[in-house]
């Protein structure tokens, strides 16, 4: 006999953030833990052939929820890792939390937890990966959580210098350049500042 679990949802934001696009969400956690889930209405339905596949889906939809009550949207790759016991702790313990009310910041894959591991236990992080992958986003956040928690005094961003001058003088010019970019970065996690080009 088949066990089954039935949750209704009451915010249609949690349910819409869980099921993901085209409630491909839903179809990674089916091919995670197994059984068989539909969506309808407002409810999720979960069917399993053991009562330990139920509770693996109930910790797993706790999870999602308390994700998405806090302003994450889960990816595929996030969902897989709660449906390995020992990834899910490794996801949790890789959250940037930027101190005096700002947000939340989670890892959306499990090279990105890595990345914030790596530079949580070494002085020098490198990080090579295509554009629009979190690279800079998350050194920032993680960068600013050390400040504004006053374990550093001082944040210092950089930024190649691409210039036909002499080395080591940077022109006005490339310091025009680089204000956008970091100014955005900031302001993604809440903060405004003033930059500076010495």
């Amino acid at each position: 006999m088949d066990d089954a679990i039935t949750i209704a949802f009451d915010n249609k934001e949690i349910l819409s953030g869980i099921c993901g696009v085209n409630d491909g969400n839903l179809r990674t956690i089916e091919s995670s833990i197994g059984g068989f889930i539909t969506a309808r209405g407002n409810e999720i339905h979960f069917e399993s052939k053991d009562e330990a596949g139920v509770k693996r889906f109930r910790t797993m939809m706790d999870n999602l929820i308390t994700a998405v009550q806090e302003g994450e949207q889960p990816s595929p790759d996030y969902i897989r890792a709660l449906a390995e016991e020992k990834e899910e702790h490794f996801f949790k313990d890789s959250l940037i939390q930027i101190p005096h009310g700002f947000n939340r910041v989670y890892p959306r894959t499990r090279n990105q937890a890595v990345y914030i591991q790596d530079m949580r236990e070494n002085e020098i992080c490198f990080c090579i990966g295509p554009a629009g992958t979190g690279k800079t986003f998350l050194a920032i956040a993680h960068a600013l959580q050390f400040l504004l928690s006053k374990k550093m005094r001082k944040l210092v961003l950089t930024r190649p210098v691409r210039s036909r001058r002499k080395p080591g003088v940077p022109s006005r010019r490339s310091c025009a350049k680089n204000r956008p970019l970091f100014k955005t970065a900031l302001r993604r996690h809440g903060i405004t500042c003033t930059l500076q080009c010495n």
